[in-house]
């Protein structure tokens, strides 16, 4: 240590060893609504501009733009058109007859080798053209076979509509993560969409653009079958397939009319938003949708003039959705229907509520049947009540042996494929019953495998990515450390303080100061926050002989987690999660991920200003926090040596596992097209880098000599690897 350093030693440790001066009462921070705050301020701006934009819409020609620009908007959001397919491939393996119509069981390619299983109603005695319903199931684990599902389509058949109904992605016979009966093993269906859907993010696809993809198939099925009028195709759908009947009403010009039943008909940004925002499934959460001046409103203006049918349930409010829901709603059908009116068919549109809990109930049902009858069957006779309906068990409904897509099957010739009824059921598509080639293997693949697939597919560039780009940070010029109390220890002085990282962000910290000059400073991330260690014994204060330790909590965590938003219990409890606030964050453009990396920038900066440390600055991290520290790592001027512990070995490892537990906090959108983990240790610009104990997806160690091969570039970069947990007192030994 030169004598100037020493200078430098003991002018910052002699003052802070003193006994702490009185001064006013410290008041902390309400650090947890640091992260709500922003994504406020995100809000009222991403509001703002998108009302201004539906104030400018006044005339027909305007609507007409606008009905453009939402469904190129939506297809940008999403992932772009899916490929277009030849005329469908349709095989019916099964014809029951019911009273007063009959139903097949139908398997059509969704996209190539991915089959879709799907069921036919067909009014008794069909002949001419009649209105087609494609109806689309909401999140029951059963999917097509739902009881309140059955009860619809059978109804509808027998009041004159021809009703396709298809299982969506994860759901009845395409259930993809399936436990001992065959259906889900998740608590909730939802989870078959998100799970696999935060993986397919990481390659640059969406949840949202599969569905619509289904949806758009299953109409093709629909329109060409023979009985069928192609100019009175109609969505319908429940819950989640209410949400996507909205999605294909954006899309598809051959709907001419839609009927949306408790769908998510609340915008994520709305003029009261409360954080995290309406955020949901996979599929109706549009990345970067808010920067766009797009949301979920918007899926229903391309379908103007025609023909809409709201239902909605007062009690969904605050307990199904958030308790926005209504009040955005309201204002966003006033919109719409202003839109209606000017084009001469303020009519057409019509919002019908029910008291009741978040369910397809008979109300509901019967407000469907005579709104579909009055619009698209005049001159049918009113009806009081709803036919008669027997739904069928599961089994029944299968259109596969086994009753999954994704089992080994038999050969479609075998007992399960002989007609029931004694005659050969009409398959338009393929004339006589043929259940085409033998049925072997599967027939397509799940979400999962889509994403593994997927990943396989791309090779990651070694090139050097544009990492502040992709991660949404806005790089440092200033950061000031600003020190709010001071309290004795035994070895030093703890410093209790904070870092401004945005307008709405302030980055609480503990920094550990040592009694007698030290050269290096710690900047150390835990993931269960700075209290964890913070006592004597704990790794910061066992530091305190070497270096100065920061400890900060980054946004979202620690001090900073957010508090709990307001609504019923079960639906706060829901969205008062990480994974909501990262889904928040994707939908306002500014990944979590990029967040957390701008506060650590900002920490790093303020750290070295205020203790310039004279020999290394080391950012040490452990467990899922290792991701941020990587990133800021590659674009910190400050960071000298980077200390990992329990270290992600690849994002392209969390799109490879089916049991992954990563949090969804650190996934980036399309990241694999562009770079992963390693390659960025490789390219950073440190003296060295030391990791201890790599962790796959599901947080199981991989094995040393399986990971660093994944690492051969940045074995070559001063990388030093380790067999152990690097996460204690003598793994820094090398700073003496």
């Amino acid at each position: 240590m030169t004598r100037r350093e020493l200078l430098k030693g003991m002018a910052l440790s002699v003052p802070l060893a003193a006994t702490v001066e009185p001064e006013s009462r410290l008041v902390y921070r309400r650090y947890d609504q640091c992260l709500p705050d922003t994504l406020q301020r995100w809000a009222a701006e991403a509001y703002a501009r998108r009302s201004k934009a539906l104030d400018a819409v006044q005339t027909a020609a305007d609507i007409r733009e606008r009905q453009q620009w939402a469904r190129a908007t939506f297809w940008k959001l999403i992932g772009g058109e899916p490929e277009t397919l030849a005329r469908p491939s349709v095989r019916t393996t099964r014809q029951l007859l019911r009273h007063r119509y009959r139903f097949e069981k139908l398997t059509y390619e969704g996209r190539p080798g991915d089959w879709i299983p799907a069921n036919l109603y067909i009014p008794e005695n069909a002949s001419g053209r009649l209105p087609g319903v494609l109806f689309q199931c909401g999140h029951s684990k059963a999917g097509k076979a739902a009881d309140t599902y059955q009860r619809c389509c059978q109804a509808l058949a027998q009041l004159g509509f021809v009703v396709l109904t298809f299982d969506p992605i994860g759901q009845g016979e395409r259930t993809g993560y399936p436990g001992p009966d065959g259906l889900s093993r998740f608590v909730v269906a939802d989870l078959e969409h998100t799970i696999p859907g935060q993986q397919l993010i990481l390659t640059g696809e969406t949840m949202t653009r599969l569905q619509v993809s289904d949806a758009i198939r299953s109409l093709d099925v629909l329109a060409s079958h023979p009985l069928v009028d192609s100019s009175r195709l109609i969505a319908a759908g429940q819950s989640g397939g209410a949400t996507l009947s909205m999605m294909l009403a954006a899309v598809d010009d051959r709907l001419a009319g839609a009927v949306v039943s408790s769908g998510n008909t609340e915008n994520v940004v709305s003029r009261a938003f409360i954080p995290p925002g309406a955020v949901d499934d996979a599929e109706q959460n549009f990345l970067f949708g808010a920067p766009a001046g797009f949301d979920r409103w918007d899926l229903l203006w391309p379908l103007a003039p025609k023909p809409l049918l709201i239902l909605t349930t007062t009690k969904d409010s605050g307990d199904t959705y958030s308790p926005n829901y209504n009040s955005s709603g309201d204002e966003e059908q006033a919109r719409l229907q202003r839109a209606y009116t000017q084009l001469g068919h303020g009519e057409n549109i019509q919002h019908l509520e029910t008291a009741l809990p978040h369910a397809f109930s008979y109300e509901l049902r019967l407000d469907t049947y005579r709104w579909l009858l009055k619009r698209f069957l005049p001159g049918a006779a009113e009806i009081t009540e709803e036919p008669p309906v027997s739904p069928e068990a599961a089994r029944d409904l299968w259109c596969t042996p086994r009753g999954s897509v994704h089992r080994d099957l038999k050969s479609a010739k075998g007992p399960d494929a002989r007609r029931e009824t004694g005659k050969e059921p009409p398959n338009p598509l393929r004339g006589p019953l043929n259940p085409g080639p033998v049925l072997r293997g599967f027939l397509g693949p799940t979400a999962f495998q889509m994403a593994v697939q997927r990943a396989a597919a791309i090779r990651t560039p070694a090139d050097r990515p544009d990492l502040a780009r992709l991660l949404g940070v806005s790089l440092v010029s200033e950061a000031r450390l600003q020190i709010l109390s001071r309290s004795p220890t035994r070895s030093g002085t703890i410093l209790t303080a904070e870092v401004r990282s945005s307008e709405d962000v302030w980055v609480p910290l503990w920094v550990f100061v040592p009694r007698r000059p030290v050269q290096h400073l710690i900047v150390l991330l835990d993931p269960q926050g700075r209290d964890r260690d913070w006592q004597e014994g704990g790794l910061p204060q066992s530091l305190m002989d070497r270096a100065v330790v920061c400890a900060p909590d980054l946004r979202g965590t620690g001090d900073a987690e957010p508090g709990y938003p307001p609504g019923q219990p079960q639906y706060a409890k829901n969205h008062q999660t990480e994974d909501s606030y990262a889904w928040s964050s994707l939908v306002f453009g500014r990944p979590l991920l990029g967040q957390r990396v701008e506060d650590l920038l900002v920490t790093a900066a303020a750290a070295a200003k205020q203790f310039q440390p004279a020999g290394q600055l080391v950012l040490a991290a452990r467990g899922h926090f290792t991701v941020p520290a990587v990133c800021a790592a590659a674009l910190s001027k400050e960071v000298t040596v980077l200390h990992l512990s329990e270290h992600l070995v690849s994002w392209r490892n969390i799109a490879e596992s089916e049991d992954y537990t990563h949090p969804f906090a650190n996934f980036l959108p399309d990241i694999l097209r562009h770079t992963d983990l390693p390659e960025l240790v490789s390219q950073l610009n440190v003296r060295e880098v030391r990791i201890g104990r790599f962790v796959d997806a599901s947080g199981s160690t991989v094995p040393l000599d399986r990971a660093q091969p994944m690492y051969p570039e940045a074995h070559k970069a001063r990388t030093k690897f380790s067999n152990g947990t690097i996460w204690d007192s003598q793994a820094f030994d090398y700073l003496l």
